[in-house]
């Protein structure tokens, strides 16, 4: 066997991939210009301004890592306890515009360990935004904002109650980070992940 005939590497680890999707993402804010991406950071134009090359780069590297992370989530194994989240009703910031607007309801499903971007969309016009929420050990993270570093893990947090098995709404929520909540009702259940 030489060297031509040696199997290319295998891209199994998601942090490869996020890694790559990273690379090509902020090179084409190199290309497209540093201002062109700075309404989808969620950062005010205030604070795009004054940020030096860096604190952009990080910016829009935590925004390319959430668009691309969803795609490459794993499903929940089965058999395994699986904690499902819906997001009933409140409302969120919408970017580009950075308006906040009233969402339509959307549900996923999140393992032990394991977060997830879902995509908000506005009841009341075409613009989105995204929400990650992670389950870390008893704790669901919510909302972690991108350039607060004290909220970078998360800006809402949620810790595991008994009720969780049988299903609970919390509402009135409210959150700081990437998507602002307001008023969000968000309903959480224990399932298991072969129901």
């Amino acid at each position: 066997m030489d060297a031509h005939d040696e199997p290319l590497p295998i891209l199994n680890d998601n942090a490869n991939i996020n890694s790559m999707m990273r690379l090509l993402f902020l090179s084409f804010f190199l290309l497209a210009g540093c201002s062109s991406m700075q309404p989808y950071t969620g950062m005010s134009q205030e604070d795009w301004s004054a940020s030096n090359t860096n604190e952009k780069f990080v910016a829009v590297g935590n925004i390319t890592e959430s668009w691309f992370t969803s795609i490459f989530q794993r499903r929940p194994s089965s058999g395994k306890e699986t904690l499902l989240v819906k997001m009933k009703s409140g409302h969120a910031r919408m970017w580009p515009s950075g308006k906040t607007e009233p969402i339509d309801s959307v549900a996923l499903y999140l393992s032990p360990e394991t977060c997830q971007t879902v995509r908000l969309n506005s009841t009341s016009s075409q613009e989105g935004t995204s929400l990650r929420m992670c389950l870390k050990g008893d704790t669901l993270r919510i909302d972690p904002s991108r350039w607060q570093t004290d909220l970078k893990q998360a800006s809402l947090n949620i810790n595991r109650t008994v009720v969780w098995k049988e299903g609970i709404d919390y509402t009135g929520l409210n959150s700081k980070g990437y998507t602002q909540l307001s008023d969000a009702t968000i309903y959480i259940e224990t399932v298991n992940s072969s129901e």
